[in-house]
């Protein structure tokens, strides 16, 4: 979603501008709407060309990605990695736009040029992951703070506890983001999240057996699904019977 921007009057005057050409310069002006409060996004030029140019079908990938490059060449973005995914910044972004009420960041930035904030995200995302459980795989059992109701990612109310004092095992869920954003701890209002949720409520619950149920590799956990690899099918059938 494209964000309100301001354009300074030095833009006019900018050496560095000057040396694009005018259609690079309109492109640069539109790419901020397209990055967040924090002057980041996700570096994919189709996305960027899409988002910036809706209705110009001469402005291909290719040609965005070239623009980038240049604005990169010119010391006004850095491109960088995380995690095997891509992103960008503009740099001195606060020099160019001074957001009154920045949202909460969702993209990690920059371990180069931002490294404060980028060593704050991390501790905010161990914060995060902090709260699940022990499980291996917490991904799977983490809580949907959006279909459930609940503050945080990961929390669960007394009541799916069973009472504070009850010792009532809690019930696991299936993944309530898409992969883009499985380790996002501010995923936003993403489309995508939103199908995995509603796909999730179509499927059959998880099933708690006994931790001597012999399992196959996938479902070695407490909490399994019926599966025809391993007897947790057989108990999982006798609990519903």
């Amino acid at each position: 979603m494209a964000r309100i921007r301001s354009v300074s009057p030095g833009l006019r005057s900018s050496e560095t501008a000057a040396q694009w050409d005018r259609e690079a310069r309109y492109a640069w002006v539109l790419l901020w709407g397209y990055l967040d409060d924090y002057g980041r996004g996700i570096d994919n030029p189709r996305v960027i060309a899409a988002d910036c140019f809706p209705l110009d079908d001469d402005v291909s990938p290719a040609l965005m990605d070239h623009w980038l490059d240049l604005y990169e060449g010119s010391g006004s973005i850095c491109r960088y990695e995380f995690e095997g995914k891509r992103y960008l910044h503009v740099h001195n972004w606060s020099d160019h736009q001074k957001p009154q009420h920045p949202s909460k960041p969702r993209i990690v930035p920059c371990p180069k040029h931002e490294s404060g904030a980028h060593k704050r995200w991390m501790g905010v995302r161990a914060a995060e992951h902090a709260k699940v459980s022990g499980n291996p795989h917490e991904s799977l059992m983490s809580a949907s703070p959006t279909s459930r109701g609940e503050g945080r990612r990961g929390e669960v109310s007394e009541e799916e506890r069973g009472g504070a004092s009850s010792g009532a095992p809690i019930p696991p869920r299936y993944p309530d983001r898409c992969p883009e954003h499985a380790d996002d701890p501010y995923p936003g209002n993403c489309g995508n999240c939103k199908d995995v949720r509603v796909a999730n409520a179509a499927r059959p619950p998880l099933t708690l057996v006994p931790s001597d149920t012999k399992r196959c590799l996938v479902h070695d956990q407490t909490y399994t699904v019926v599966c025809s690899g391993c007897r947790a099918d057989e108990i999982a059938a006798e609990v519903a019977g």
